[in-house]
């Protein structure tokens, strides 16, 4: 009994002591440890896509014409300068031919005045000389003399003849280069739209899409919320926008919009008419062999993260 007396109070003792203990670990059982959520680590996130700079170049016709010649397939490299297709010329070429007689015909007629004026003033002196010494009336001096400001007038307008020649002839041969159609920058073809035998004019659509040789970037679309967090020079982790989201590495921001517009990006954008973005640029820390319009994720990273090393 005195036992039992004993125990009992140290039994309670100890219970109440594990319960303390218990009452003081259960509110840091029940918080969690504090992690970085996503908002703390990163200061934005926006969907993006692989580009480059400026974007694919369309090439389109320059004139209406029919094509003659198509030179280059889809999955050629093509270098500045480098033919991509022809239209039938004949006319421009007749043109050009036409434009260079008359230039032609105008040196011809301002070389002939030259010699008439040249002529003419040697005239006019020795009739001048006579009258001096009383051998003429001096009536042929003046004809003489007026014969030469005749001339002078002449040659001035064979001259202007001769300008305006000029143009018809760069003119004539501006429009037979417009009938070839050439890359303007080092690329890949990755459409063609055109076929020999047929009829084409600016107002066709592009007959050709090319991907210039060029680094590329990322094209985000920063919600309207986060624009102001973001500027050039931070870093971003861009991951491909599927399930496996797999790391590209990290990238630059280069440039952020100025102008709010709808999303290019959200497939529901119609259906989101108010929902507004601002684009932005950033350029890859190291090259990545991305197909132009792969769809990634850009995380937006605190200055202080950006300014370490991965």
């Amino acid at each position: 009994m005195i036992r039992s007396q004993i125990l009992l109070p140290t039994l309670i003792a100890c219970a109440l002591g594990a319960l303390a203990g218990c009452s003081k670990a259960s509110p840091d059982a029940a918080t969690p440890t504090h992690t970085a959520a996503p908002a703390a680590r990163y200061v934005a996130v926006a969907r993006g896509k692989v580009d480059v700079e400026a974007g694919l170049l369309s090439m389109d016709a320059s004139v209406a014409g029919v094509v003659d010649r198509v030179d280059v397939h889809i999955g050629d490299h093509v270098k500045r300068g480098q033919t991509l297709a022809t239209l039938h010329d004949e006319d421009a070429r007749a043109a050009v031919t036409v434009a260079r007689g008359s230039l032609e015909q105008a040196r011809a007629q301002e070389k002939l005045t030259a010699a008439q004026l040249t002529a003419a003033k040697r005239l006019a002196n020795t009739m001048a000389k006579a009258a001096a010494a009383g051998a003429d009336s001096g009536q042929h001096a003046t004809d003489a003399a007026d014969r030469v400001a005749e001339l002078n007038a002449h040659l001035e307008a064979a001259h202007a003849a001769v300008d305006v020649a000029k143009g018809h002839v760069q003119q004539a041969e501006r429009a037979l280069q417009l009938h070839t159609l050439y890359a303007p920058r080092d690329a890949e073809i990755v459409d063609v739209d055109t076929q020999p035998g047929e009829t084409v004019s600016p107002q066709s659509g592009p007959l050709f899409q090319l991907l210039p040789d060029a680094p590329r970037i990322v094209m985000a679309e920063l919600d309207s919320a986060f624009a102001d967090r973001v500027h050039a020079g931070m870093q971003a982790e861009v991951v491909l926008d599927d399930d496996s989201a797999q790391s590209l590495g990290r990238a630059r921001v280069i440039e952020v919009g100025q102008v709010f517009e709808a999303s290019r990006l959200d497939d529901d954008a119609a259906q989101h008419g108010h929902a507004r973005t601002v684009r932005c640029l950033l350029r890859f820390d190291k090259p990545v062999a991305r197909r132009i319009g792969q769809r990634v994720l850009v995380r937006f990273l605190p200055d202080a993260t950006s300014s370490r090393t991965p």
